[in-house]
């Protein structure tokens, strides 16, 4: 009990007093009950009954580990594996091996040396019109969707690949299981055994023409390999119809002495390197820089398109009273590996001459190719389909001209411009027999500039 000392006066003792008591009383009732501490303590210590105990080992640490630990783990899907590589079942409830992929096919095409992009197609599902065919080179393989300008270059995802072909081959397609590429499922022929197969039988199909010197002309500046085309372009068929095809371009004669010497030297380093690669090689005499690429049909066709090129120097006045155009060749480049050329130094002024002339033949009614991305350029030597297959490659060994790859190969003044016959038939200077020439000199702007029906083809 308390012991509660009073210093007081006397008029406080029975307030006192009664404090006192009252202290006491709350002792007593106290005396002999545990504390709250105490309370709780046995609480803990003690349960109360088993379901506690239970409740309490199922969310010990130790109970949360163990089941963490037999908790099995999700199976994560792997990266990058489409639909179409998923196991399918047959009616008989056997598995079907298991078929590659379009991205697979994708890698072969760009990667085998002894496939040509340029020959293959791609067959696609477009959300709006169904199933749409593009020429492989088209697309922007390797590319972030993201990061592809869709008005320019082509990107598809590729689960919406359909079908792959060779010219007019199939060599894969997702609906029908087929797959020359790998022969994953199943089939054993050997995709470059089918191809030639392919080919021996359709030869009409054949790079035919395109197969001349002349024939990286067609495509153009990109050899087939890296053009780009907007949306408009899109929607052309995909393989060439042969009647359609280029038959006659318009070009500059390359003559300059140094450059004939400096091409001679190229050519020289190339067959020291592998002899076979000469076949390849465009005659010095046929040295030309193309302008455009036309179709003419039939005399008619190569008269007016004669009598629109003799007009032209004064529709394009402005270009050439300026002075002489001229071209750099300051060093070699290559379309895709495949043709070797003499790159042009940049000219704002013959580019644009070059626009206005194909402008002007066209508003008179002559067919004009349009190039899909003009580049001007000096063939040195080309890879033909013949050649590309007893080589066993379409590609031109770097290792052949690297010593010359950064020379000056000279420059040329564009003095006369030619409609030649896209053939293999030449004049006794090597150059293509042509139809008519035009002069391209300042002082040729105001005569009647008809440089005659050369005689060259009858």
């Amino acid at each position: 009990m308390p012991v509660i000392t009073f210093t007081c006066t006397r008029l406080a003792a029975p307030a006192i007093a009664h404090a006192q008591r009252h202290l006491e009383a709350l002792a007593n009732e106290r005396r002999g009950k545990p504390t709250m501490r105490e309370v709780i303590a046995a609480a803990v210590a003690t349960p109360t009954n088993a379901a506690d105990e239970t409740d309490r080992a199922a969310t010990s640490p130790a109970s949360r580990r163990r089941r963490k630990e037999k908790k099995p783990k999700r199976k994560k899907k792997e990266k990058g594996k489409g639909r179409e590589e998923e196991e399918e079942t047959s009616a008989e409830g056997e598995k079907k091996p298991r078929m590659k992929t379009a991205a697979d096919c994708v890698s072969r095409v760009r990667w085998d040396a002894r496939l040509a992009e340029a020959c293959f197609v791609v067959g696609y599902v477009d959300r709006f019109v169904g199933v749409v065919e593009r020429p492989f080179s088209h697309f922007c393989w390797g590319e972030d969707l993201a990061s592809v300008d869709d008005v320019e270059e082509l990107a598809v995802p590729q689960h919406r690949i359909q079908y792959f072909k060779y010219r007019g081959l199939k060599v894969w397609d997702k609906s029908e299981r087929l797959d020359l590429m790998f022969g994953s499922t199943g089939d054993t022929r050997d995709l470059h055994d089918a191809i030639a197969a392919y080919d021996a039988l359709h030869p009409d199909d054949e790079e035919g023409a395109t197969d001349s010197d002349d024939s990286d002309d067609e495509d153009f500046g990109d050899g087939g390999g890296n053009a780009k085309f907007t949306l408009s372009q899109a929607t052309a068929d995909v393989r060439y119809d042969l009647s359609d095809r280029p038959n006659y371009f318009v070009a500059v004669h390359v003559t300059n002495p140094e450059v004939i010497a400096k091409v001679t030297a190229i050519q020289a380093d190339v067959r020291a390197y592998d002899p076979r690669l000469a076949e390849g090689f465009l005659h010095t005499g046929a040295l030309h820089v193309t302008l455009a690429m036309l179709r003419l049909d039939g005399p008619d066709d190569v008269r007016a398109c004669q009598v629109a090129l003799r007009a032209a120097p004064r529709r394009l006045r402005r270009f050439l009273a300026a002075g002489p155009l001229a071209l750099e060749f300051p060093a070699l480049a290559t379309f895709n590996q495949r043709v070797l050329y003499a790159a042009t130094r940049r000219d704002e002024r013959f580019l644009a001459f070059v626009q206005e002339l194909q402008d002007h033949l066209l508003n008179n009614g002559v067919r004009v190719h349009h190039s899909l991305d003009y580049v001007p350029h000096l063939t040195v030597m080309k890879m033909s389909r013949p050649l590309a297959r007893r080589l066993g490659t379409y590609y031109v060994d770097q290792r052949a001209y690297e010593s010359r790859a950064g020379d000056s190969v000279g420059g040329q003044t564009c003095d006369r411009m030619y409609l030649c016959e896209i053939s293999e038939m030449r004049n006794a200077d090597g150059f293509y027999r042509h139809v008519t020439s035009v002069g391209l000199l300042p002082g040729d702007v105001d005569n009647d500039n008809d440089g005659g029906d050369d005689g060259t083809i009858g």
